[in-house]
């Protein structure tokens, strides 16, 4: 059935720029999912825009032959192909956390067949619309030009509306069901804009399948973040406080423990004994510099370093730079912690560390606390790079000390012992400044014990203070970096490598065995490719 030329060329203008916003939609919420479930790897990015773009080449292939075998006009086929596409969607989401219950890989394999599935539908409704614009007398090659740029404007509109809007108005969950009703909400107008007969039927299909799907949607969506999170045999199984935002999910279980976007953040905990969150390296601040005033750190997490930093005797200011307002709203249900923003002293800003370290080239710090991430993640490098770390020095006050996360990473030591001189390890935590760090146990001892709340009480007293102290003095190490000098089998991790997370995945092992003048660990493209 041919289209009739009363329908307008509007009509398959505006189809297309919908279709291409809800395609790109659905792409970053398969993105950001599918990150979560496997611990936001630096692949996930790439992984799902393989399948997508797999799913729309398949889509744009399968178009013309499907309506052919359907048999039916332009706006129905593409009305059913865009309800499709929704459905998948939503479905393949509570489907692919419930099997990530008792198989992670399968549910990860579930998510990335919807993505597929879901984008082949999608794309699968342009060329019908192209040769839909060229039976009403324009040329086939200007209604390709005409579906393809209504296509890419949708799409830049998408993620623009679902990542800096949806995302940060509403939870994960709404949006993947805003996305769907849009979907479905789409397929009816073009079923209804269809010059065919009989438009009840299908009106009313669409209708029960959005009132479906908002009468079921907390049914299906019950636990859906924990399960993609944790998995099976995970010690937390749910969350008690999540909070959403454009900058990621935060959640906090019910033992006080904070996670953002499932992995773990910290705990809403000051006990150095019961050290749930290895609070003894926050004590250790004191330990490194004789005098630390101004204190700068990035990244609040559960704020309970925020507090300890605070109660430091000697810090005069101690400024707190957070890029996810996440974790201060969760922060905001812990008043035992939460004071410590009502400190003086204490002043916090919401904006990306190392923007807000660029913006404020003449700050100076004794002590710089970075909450780095996990170096394996996907964007580890531009907290862990020898140019942030640069960046960082580029900071600290006359005999400053950097204090920063390398979550056990030898490249990360490597590259740290290349920007200072000295470089020291407490835990899985780094300390590098250009002055020796020379205190002895006695001197470090008495700086930890130092450490005070604001009614004067010790943070460490008690019975058990001397074996607390003990523990947290007996992670520092001496002086690395001269033998981290020495090393040739460690990358320098850098903005372009990004050595952290990609050598971080296994890829590429077996090529450190390659001889010198083959293999050069300051250029990753056999690990992105291998």
């Amino acid at each position: 059935m041919t289209v009739r030329p009363s329908t307008s060329p509007r009509t398959f203008d505006v189809a297309a720029v919908t279709a291409g916003a809800l395609t790109a939609g659905q792409a970053m919420l398969w993105s950001r999912v599918i990150g979560s479930a496997n611990g936001n790897r630096p692949e996930t990015f790439t992984h799902t825009l393989s399948v997508v773009l797999a799913g729309l080449a398949v889509g744009l292939l399968a178009g013309l032959p499907l309506k052919e075998r359907l048999g039916m006009g332009t706006l129905r086929v593409g009305a059913l192909l865009v309800a499709f596409s929704g459905a998948v969607f939503y479905v393949s989401m509570p489907l692919g956390a419930a099997v990530m219950l008792t198989e992670p890989a399968v549910g990860r394999a579930a998510f990335l067949a919807g993505a597929a599935l879901a984008s082949a539908a999608m794309a699968a409704l342009i060329p019908v619309l192209c040769e839909a614009s060229a039976a009403l007398g324009h040329g086939r090659s200007l209604a390709i030009a005409r579906a393809t740029s209504a296509l890419l404007i949708g799409a830049a509109v998408g993620v623009l509306v679902t990542g800096f809007v949806l995302l940060d108005v509403e939870s994960l969950e709404h949006t993947i069901l805003i996305l769907a009703l849009g979907a479905l909400g789409l397929a009816q107008a073009l079923w209804l804009a269809a010059p065919e007969r009989r438009r009840r039927a299908g009106v009313t299909v669409f209708a029960l399948g959005a009132l479906g799907a908002l009468g079921a949607h907390d049914r299906l969506f019950e636990g859906f973040l924990a399960h993609v999170h944790f998995g099976p045999g995970a010690r937390e199984t749910r969350y008690e406080v999540v909070v959403h935002g454009r900058a990621g999910v935060v959640g906090v279980t019910p033992d006080g423990r904070a996670y953002g976007d499932g992995l773990y953040r910290g705990a809403y905990s000051l006990d150095a004994d019961a050290n749930p969150n290895l609070l003894g390296r926050a004590f250790l601040v004191p330990a490194l510099h004789r005098a630390p005033r101004r204190i700068l750190q990035l990244g609040l997490g559960s704020g309970a370093w925020t507090r300890i930093l605070a109660d430091v005797r000697a810090v005069d200011s101690l400024t707190v730079v957070e890029g996810n307002p996440g974790y201060l709203e969760a922060l905001w249900r812990q008043p035992a912690i939460a004071g410590v923003l009502d400190d003086p002293r204490v002043r916090l800003h919401l904006a990306d560390p190392r923007r807000w370290l660029a913006q404020h080239p003449d700050r100076r710090f004794d002590v710089i606390v970075a909450n780095t991430e996990w170096h394996w993640r996907a964007g580890a490098t531009h907290e862990l790079s020898a140019e942030f770390l640069q960046l960082l020095k580029g900071h600290l006050a006359e005999g400053g000390v950097a204090y920063f996360n390398g979550t056990g990473s030898l490249d990360v030591l490597y590259t740290a012992s290349g920007v200072w001189r000295h470089v020291i390890r407490a835990s899985n935590y780094i300390a590098a400044s250009d002055a020796p760090f020379n205190q002895g146990r006695d001197e470090r001892r008495a700086a930890v014990l130092a450490v005070a709340g604001p009614d004067g009480a010790p943070r460490i007293r008690g019975d058990r203070a001397a074996q607390v102290v003990d523990a947290i003095l007996d992670q520092v190490s001496g002086d690395l970096a001269p033998a981290l000098r020495r090393a040739n089998d460690l990358w320098n991790i850098t903005d372009d490598n990004m050595a952290s997370e990609f050598k971080a995945t296994g890829a590429g092992a077996w090529w450190r065995a390659l001889p010198a003048r083959v293999w050069r660990p300051d250029r990753a493209w056999p690990t992105v490719l291998f």
